[in-house]
């Protein structure tokens, strides 16, 4: 029998983004116990990436920056450390709104992708339409040439 395990240390970026995420959420629930939050962090080195969305009816008590540099001192990425918390690269793309977070919380969204801070929804008629477009409209995807590439 083999068995598997995998254990990371406390500083291991998987780790970070998670605490990360998990104070970002904290601290949405403290600005308001129905809030809505869905974020996702990255790392590298010093860099550290945020996107997703918050919704919340009051402020949050602290940028998120400084959510992502207290969690990085309070794991010891501190002076004499290679890394230091205080000098994090943060950078932000989260939707952080103040409004009713019911509408995102009482019932799930329809589908939908984010290009930069445009929010683009799908609904499934729509995808439909478009596979349907794409399977009878020889513009959409055109039949490669019987002749070749053309020469240089």
């Amino acid at each position: 029998m083999i068995r598997c395990s995998e254990m990371v240390l406390p500083g291991h970026p998987d780790k970070l983004c998670d605490q990360i995420a998990d104070a970002i959420v904290a601290e949405c629930y403290r600005a308001d116990a129905e809030a809505y939050c869905q974020v996702e962090a990255s790392c590298w080195s010093d860099e550290v990436w945020l996107t997703g969305g918050v919704v919340t009816r009051r402020p949050l008590g602290r940028p998120l920056e400084e959510i992502v540099r207290a969690v990085g001192r309070r794991i010891g990425y501190v002076e004499g450390n290679a890394i230091v918390a205080d000098r994090y690269h943060v950078r932000s793309s989260v939707c952080v709104e103040l409004g009713d977070p019911a509408r995102w919380t009482h019932k799930p969204p329809k589908p939908a992708r984010t290009t930069g801070r445009i929010l683009i929804v799908e609904t499934h008629a729509n995808r439909q339409r478009k596979a349907s477009t794409a399977a009878t409209d020889p513009t959409v995807f055109p039949a490669p040439s019987e002749k070749g590439p053309d020469p240089l």
